[in-house]
Parts: structure tokens; sequence; C-alpha cells
């Protein structure tokens, strides 16, 4: 058989009953066409075996084909592609939790490298710095995770001392965090590596997109371009004349103010409420980056839903599902992300896509809470819609 299924329309692989049909043919042939080919005879026995013999074979081959589609590849192989414009896999990143609160006998030396944890058996921190409990029997210090990843810690969950110090009594976090960073996924990688197809550009606008989606905590970026001579209003906002409105969600301002100053079009102007001072590098010249964060939006929904059953965790898992899909959480999803209306058909999909044995009846959102409406919502170029699980109220019916 002949494993030419690779064309210039993708890859495509023969029917397993093809196969078949191909192995009891070539049986016919060398043994006659009077052999029976019943699965429950000798050859039959041996035709079958042969058939699943080849069909692995065209498996693999078809999975090591598509390897080379950064659409549909993983793991290295993604990585290889990805080196080949300059993107590299995020590491996940050991989150630091500030404002612990330590308490015991005044005087007291916590050690460096002293060790708490969420519970008896969560996640497990360890003490930055090495402090000296005061007066009054406490001291604040910063927690370290020992694992690389993303933790959610609410108010007082560290609160087991592992570490056995003498005069050591209680540890409790005074504030809810959110901290440290997973490994970037196959699908976080192959979604941003669409977002970055001009990472090797400068002085456009999909190299500016690029090279700001590749900074460590962007989440999302609209950029409004006005290439005439004369101020105007462009997606809801007022731009002036050759001038380019940057609106970044998340990063480190003084690492964007670089990126912009690296990519975007010289002698084009910018506009923001955010200005870094930039010296670039080669002339040594210092430059005045402008650019702006979105204005946030809160959007209520109200959603009703039926099979409520098969949601694990009842309506707090539609409410998780909807705000997954709000942040891009759920594959091949940007959620609401700048300058976009947010849509209820979308909202419930969100659910439906999680849970497809839920049935979402009706779904509706409102900007105050009080005037509800199924119709779409949009926002300016500017404005970003944002939504918490306490914005989300499900109906049961």
């Amino acid at each position: 058989m002949a494993y030419d299924f690779i064309t210039d329309k993708g890859i495509i692989v023969s029917d397993t009953s093809n196969i078949l049909g191909e192995v009891q043919e070539e049986f016919k042939s060398a043994l006659g066409n009077e052999i029976s080919v019943a699965a429950n005879t000798p050859q039959g026995v041996l035709i079958n075996a042969e058939t699943i013999s080849r069909v692995s074979i065209q498996d693999i081959l078809a999975e090591m084909a598509n390897k080379i589609n950064p659409n549909y590849s993983g793991g290295i192989f993604l990585d290889t592609i990805s080196s080949l414009m300059g993107l590299q896999r995020r590491e996940g990143q050991r989150g630091i939790l500030e404002n612990v609160k330590m308490s015991g006998i005044a005087g007291t030396i916590i050690p460096i490298g002293s060790r708490a944890s969420i519970g008896e058996s969560g996640n497990e921190f360890s003490l930055l710095q090495s402090v000296r409990l005061g007066e009054d029997g406490t001291a604040i210090g910063s927690f370290q995770a020992i694992n690389d990843g993303k933790i959610i810690v609410p108010i007082g969950a560290l609160n087991t001392i592992i570490s056995n110090i003498l005069g050591w009594d209680e540890v409790s976090n005074l504030m809810e965090e959110e901290i440290g960073q997973d490994e970037e996924s196959d699908e976080e990688l192959r979604w941003r590596r669409r977002l970055t197809l001009g990472l090797q550009g400068i002085a456009t606008i999909p190299a500016m997109y690029s090279g700001i989606y590749d900074t460590q905590g962007v989440r999302d970026c609209n950029i409004i371009e006005n290439y005439t001579k004369n101020d105007r209003t462009i997606e809801g906002v007022l731009v002036e004349a050759n001038t380019l409105a940057i609106y970044i969600d998340g990063g480190d301002g003084d690492i964007l103010a670089k990126e912009i100053l690296k990519r975007h079009n010289p002698g084009c102007g910018l506009q923001g409420d955010i200005e870094i001072s930039v010296e670039e590098e080669v002339s040594g010249k210092d430059y005045l980056i402008r650019f702006s964060r979105p204005e946030y939006i809160n959007i209520f929904c109200r959603i009703k839903i039926k099979n409520s059953e098969y949601l694990p965790n009842g309506e707090t898992s539609a409410r998780e599902a909807i705000v997954s899909y709000s942040i891009g959480g759920q594959t091949g999803e940007r959620g609401l992300s700048i300058g976009k209306s947010v849509s209820t058909f979308e909202l419930a999909s969100a659910v439906n896509r999680d849970y497809p044995r839920v049935f979402t009846s009706d779904c509706e959102v409102s900007l105050d809470g009080e005037t509800w409406t199924r119709e779409s919502i949009s926002c300016n170029g500017n404005q970003k819609f944002i939504i918490t699980t306490g914005d989300i109220e499900v109906i049961v019916l």
C-alpha cells in the first residue's frame, strides 16, 4: 500500500474499511478468489491483523506529518517551529506572597527558607528573608511558592507552619492574591504565535501587535491608527492627526515602552495618558513614549439554564465557564477584548461549550444590573468589558 495521503489540500487518511478491502483483495489474489475472508476464519484473523497494522502506521505517519503544521503541532515540535520566528514558550514561575504576618514570642528569629503551607497538604511556601518578631510578637514577611504555577491564595489561607521554629506560633497572609504562572500550554503558545506573526518586522502595525503580545503579562491590545492630516474620531476615540493610539491590557510599562519604540513607524506620533522616557540603544537619545490602559467596564449577566444536574459544582460551574470565556480561558477564544462588544450568544455558548448537556434557555446582559437586554452591547476602541462571578446571576429552571 502506498501511503501517499499528503496532498496540496492537507493530510487525508484512508478509511479503515477501504484498507480492509484492500488487504482482502491481496489475500484473494494470492490464495484464490474462492477463499473466505470472513473474520472468523484463520485467514480472516490474519487479514484483520494486517489491517490494524496498516491503520496504525498510517495514523503515526499522519500525526508526524501534522507536526510541521503549527496549527496542530505540540510539545517540542511546536517549540521548534515557534523558535524560527524568535518565539519561546513561557516557562512556569513561582509566585511570591506578600504581606504575610508571622506571630509568636517577641524576639524570635525566623530564618530565611522557613516553610509554611496552605492547610495541611496544600501548596508550600518558603520565607524569602529572615525576620525577627517585634515587641508585639509579630512581623511581616514575604514567602515564595516552592513549585511553579498559578495559585489563588485567599486571605488567611497560608496558615500552617511546617518548619519547627521555637517561638513561631502562627502564620497568615493578610491579602488575597493570585500569584505565579503556569507553563504556557500548547494551545496558548499556538494562539500567541498567531498573534505575533510579525515578530521579526518593524515599522508596521502587525509588527507592533506582535512585539506587544510577546511581552510578558500582556493580555490584550488595540491599536487605532489615524493616518490622515486631521484629527478624527475612530472607534469612538478622538485620535490626533498622523498618530497611533495604543491601548494595552497587562504587561510592565517600561518594557512595553521599549517595545513600542523598537517597532513603531519613525515619525508617527503617539498619544496616551502614560508617558515613559526611553533611551534608544544605538543613538543614546531619549524618546517619550505614550500609550494608555483601557477603560474597564463591568458587565452583568443573567442566564437561565436547564439540566443543571450536569454542572459538577452547580451554579458556580456556570459562572466560572462564563468568566473563563471572558478572559480567553477557553481554547481558541480571545474572550472579551479591547473594543469588542459583549454578546449574549457567546456568553451562553461558553456554558454549553464546557457542559454540552446543559441547556441555556435565555441570556441577558446589563451595564447597571437593572436594565437588561438580549442584544449585544458595544464599547469604544479604548474600553474593555470585564465580568466576575459576582456579576453573574444563574437561574435554574
